[in-house]
């Protein structure tokens, strides 16, 4: 059988799993957090800016997963959408991470720091990388999540 044509699914309660399942979790709770305070009392929520790509990614990776770990989609195809939703989220939480950061040194009416990055943005940015990690694992490990099962 040639490595990755179609793959059994991940197990339910497979290691993996449970962490592409933690950080589509965590990537949800970090679009809806802050993600940016300005002037110290100004807070901005993931929604009110490319947050909605977090979420967005969150959703339709928790679809492919499901569908991955219920023999409904066993195919790699599944991760791979995985890989790419969470690369898009991840791009999406790193350039507004960079934008923030960027206006820190900017000095207005006394105030340096004038935006700064706020935890949900911290929390997106890492549970979408882990989310792309945690589905190239389950790639490269092939059927079932586990080292070597490829082929």
């Amino acid at each position: 059988m040639p490595a990755h044509s179609t793959s059994s699914p991940l197990p339910l309660g497979g290691p993996v799993v449970w962490w592409a399942g933690a950080s589509i979790v965590f990537m949800v709770v970090g679009a809806i957090g802050p993600w940016a305070r300005a002037l110290s009392f100004l807070a901005f929520s993931g929604l009110d800016g490319d947050g909605w790509f977090v979420l967005a990614a969150a959703l339709i990776s928790a679809t492919a997963l499901a569908l991955h770990s219920t023999r409904s989609f066993a195919s790699d195809w599944a991760l791979v959408f995985i890989v790419i939703a969470g690369v898009v989220a991840s791009t999406a939480a790193i350039s507004a991470l960079a934008q923030l950061l960027g206006v820190q040194s900017t000095e207005l009416l006394g105030e340096t720091d004038l935006a700064a990055p706020g935890w949900g943005l911290w929390l997106a940015t890492l549970a979408s990388v882990s989310l792309v990690l945690a589905a190239s694992t389950a790639f490269v490990r092939g059927a079932g999540g586990q080292p070597g099962a490829a082929g």
